[in-house]
């Protein structure tokens, strides 16, 4: 929202640029559907079966997701942080980045 807010004149023509004020409404629409869905945090490092915290009902991270994960709890959270590896080798990021690009 920042770009679209900053990188677009607030007029055109001496008129109120209505195009801004139609992306910057999209972008909230968006934002606000994503924040209608849960979050569940998972590691792009791992499966999706190894994401999977918990047998049970199904949620969908969001909107834009094509995944389901299960609902979390605080055993399978202390479980995931427990098993929770760092990543700090810069050249083991950007092979894992280009990884996921592919």
């Amino acid at each position: 929202m920042t770009f679209i807010n900053e990188g677009n004149p607030n007029y055109v023509d001496k008129l109120v640029n209505f195009e801004k004020v139609r992306m910057i409404a999209k972008t909230v629409k968006i934002v606000r559907g994503c924040r209608s869905q849960p979050y569940v945090p998972s590691s792009p490092q791992r499966g999706l079966a190894d994401r999977m915290f918990l047998e049970g009902p199904s949620n969908r991270i969001s909107t834009c997701s094509e995944y389901s994960l299960p609902l979390r709890s605080p055993s399978n959270i202390r479980h995931y942080i427990q098993n929770l590896k760092v990543v700090d080798n810069q050249r083991k990021l950007t092979q894992l980045s280009r990884t996921l690009e592919c």
